[in-house]
């Protein structure tokens, strides 16, 4: 039996041939990219390209699918292929252990047509970057907000100038503005409260939570096509 036969009594055999010939950007795979790319890949998108240029941390190992004892040392990106591969040999896998910025957008958009995007990374400016990006070649994108700091999360498919209790949309939305961009931009995000810790810190659970929020969405969108 097809490893996707309980898909496509879900979805439909077209429904999965869509998904197979469907191409996602993944840039950041830690805590909630890492939740991404293994659901997606075990709905059978058949190509990801997957940036981030980290290396798996010991103090990865409570929060993110791809740290292990046997992964601490090696870049995430690696482990995140072999992974993928490892859940379907025939998906076709761009591992780039490079970081996103304005200076290596080019190369990676250059390297395919995305169907879609997902944003998980931290640093605000490169958010913003990868943003504009999208919405320059007209890329689906949906954007990470904060996945730290929380016990509770009710994550939930939102656009970002409707958020609140957010301090990533806050900073985000501001940089958005500047930039010309006042309205329409799909993020996940929770209204819950956050725990402060110092450093900001994340337990096994929510990044994952996101994660699967984060894929439910992109599948949802795939499949419309």
């Amino acid at each position: 039996m097809n490893r996707f036969a309980r898909n496509k009594a879900l979805i439909s055999d077209d429904g999965q041939l869509r998904l197979t010939n469907s191409n996602v950007l993944i840039v950041g795979v830690g805590g909630v990219g890492g939740y991404v790319a293994e659901m997606l890949a075990r709905c059978g998108v058949g190509n990801l390209t997957v940036v981030d240029p980290d290396r798996v941390d010991i103090t990865n190992i409570n929060r993110q699918i791809i740290a292990m004892d046997s992964t601490v040392g090696r870049a995430k990106v690696e482990v995140i292929a072999r992974r993928m591969r490892d859940i379907n040999p025939d998906i076709s896998i761009d591992a780039l252990a490079i970081k996103f910025c304005e200076e290596t957008s080019t190369k990676i958009f250059a390297s395919k047509k995305f169907d879609y995007c997902i944003d998980a990374i931290d640093s605000v400016k490169d958010k913003v970057n990868l943003i504009l990006e999208c919405k320059k070649r007209n890329i689906d994108c949906i954007s990470a907000l904060g996945a730290g700091n929380r016990l509770e999360a009710d994550f939930k498919v939102v656009d970002i100038f409707s958020t609140s209790g957010d301090g990533l949309a806050k900073a985000v939305r501001s940089a958005l503005r500047k930039a010309g961009i006042e309205k329409h931009l799909t993020v996940c995000a929770s209204d819950s409260a956050t725990v402060n810790s110092v450093p900001p810190s994340s337990i096994s659970y929510v990044p994952a939570m996101m994660g699967c929020v984060l894929a439910r969405e992109v599948v949802k969108c795939l499949l419309r096509r």
